[in-house]
Parts: structure tokens; sequence; C-alpha cells
């Protein structure tokens, strides 16, 4: 039996795996660094590029400079402020 996990709208291939087999793994230290993240700022679900900067010890503008970096700009504002989700922040944190 197989399990569909992307839809093909587009003419892409779409992935399918076995029933039972394995689902991919998190980062090794993603949990811990949720943990941490989550105790710093609590109760909140995202953070400013200025306070994930201060966390990381990287300027504004290397972070941005970084295509992984997962900076989002709510409402797709040019000049809005960019906010990083805490979850995809210890994802890119970890190994």
């Amino acid at each position: 039996m197989f399990t569909m996990l992307n839809k093909s709208y587009l003419g892409v291939s779409t992935r399918m795996r076995k029933e039972g087999a394995p689902m991919p793994r998190e980062k090794e230290g993603y949990r811990d660094q949720l943990e941490r993240l989550s105790e710093r700022f609590p109760g909140r679900e995202t953070i400013y590029i200025t306070e994930a900067c201060e966390v990381i010890g990287l300027c504004r503008d290397t972070l941005l400079l970084d295509k992984t970096f997962p900076a989002k700009r709510p409402g797709g504002k040019k000049n809005g402020r960019i906010v990083v989700p805490l979850v995809a922040l210890a994802r890119w944190m970890s190994i």
C-alpha cells in the first residue's frame, strides 16, 4: 500500500512512500533549540529579526543574505517588519 505525500498539479511527479516506512527524522538538536527559544520568548510564535540577530549573534544583513534563513514579511510588504517563526528558526539553527 502506498501513501501520497505530494500531489502533482503541474506535471511534476508525485512522491510516494510505502506505508510503515519511517518518516524523515528531525535534525539533531532541533528539540533543544526549540525549547531554548520557547523559554527565551514565552507565549510567542514569532520574533522580530532584531531579536533573532541577538540570539544568533549575527547582523541583520548577514541573516537576510542567507537564502536559507526563515525570515518572513507579513502581508508581503516590502518595507514592513520582518518576523521569524520560532519553529523555523529552531530548524535552521539545528545541525
